[in-house]
Order: structure tokens, then C-alpha cells, then sequence
């Protein structure tokens, strides 16, 4: 089977319950983002956009945590490491720019295949501009194979 027979997310976008995520702006403080996932804490995803929507990165819960809790306990960490964390304060500044995402026209199988790989559990899929249509786990993504 060739690449235009194999379903694509686009087959099944509407089909895919997708997972709360939240995106912020990369100007946004690591503070704010704190804040907002304290008023919602089913959130998986941390999606970092840019002015316009587009999607710049991501920012893994636990790497937000090692962030703000070098702020406060700034004796448990290496020289190295705590300056990196501390001269940190906005989204831009931790978020991962090398993240894997779906667009509707990438096909599935190739998607669950690069998660796995990957070991990813999630992933954002995105529209032509790169902004974030739906947060899909794989799960959801490999019940459509």
C-alpha cells in the first residue's frame, strides 16, 4: 500500500477525542503557566506559539517543575544547572523546539510509528499555518490503524 491509500489524520480528525493541552504565547512567564495549570489540572500538553498561533515548541510538565523549583530550592541543583534554570522566566526560554507534530495530511501509521520511536505520548497535529487543531494521543491515533 502506497502513501495515498494509507489513512491520513485527516480521515479521522473528528473521530479523535483529543486531549485537554494548553497553548501560550512564548512571551508568556513560567509563573503564569504555573498558574493556569493549577486552574486546570487535566492539561497533557504545554504548546509554546508564537504572536501569530503557530506552533514554536513545547514544554514538558517536568521541565516546567525542575524550572520554577530551582527558583526556590536552589541548593538541590548543580552550578551549571541552576543558573540555566534560574536566568529562565518566560516559555520561550524552556520550551522544546525540535517537537514532533502531525499535519492532517500526514498518514497514520507513520504517526504511531514516530510516537513510538520517539516514546511520545501525545503530539500536537497542526493546520498548514502550524497551528494546533487537536492534541491526539496514541491511543486514539492507534485504533485508527
Amino acid at each position: 500500500m502506497d502513501n495515498q491509500e494509507k489513512p491520513r489524520i485527516k480521515d479521522v480528525i473528528d473521530q479523535i477525542e483529543g486531549h485537554p493541552f494548553l497553548s501560550v504565547p512564548e512571551e508568556t512567564t513560567l509563573r503564569e503557566i504555573a498558574h493556569i495549570l493549577r486552574q486546570k489540572p487535566d492539561v497533557r500538553g504545554i504548546y509554546v506559539t508564537d504572536r501569530k498561533g503557530h506552533l514554536k515548541g513545547a514544554i514538558s510538565l517536568g521541565k516546567l517543575i525542575r524550572n520554577i523549583t530551582a527558583r526556590r530550592y536552589n541548593k538541590a541543583f548543580g552550578t551549571r544547572r541552576l543558573l540555566r534554570c534560574i536566568t529562565c522566566s518566560k516559555a520561550r526560554d524552556i520550551m522544546t523546539t525540535n517537537l514532533l507534530k502531525a499535519t492532517l495530511d500526514t498518514p497514520i501509521d507513520s504517526v504511531v510509528d514516530s510516537m513510538i520511536e520517539s516514546d511520545i505520548k501525545e503530539i500536537p497535529i497542526v493546520d498548514i499555518q502550524g497551528k494546533i487543531i487537536k492534541n491526539a494521543g496514541l491511543l486514539d491515533l492507534w485504533s485508527h490503524l
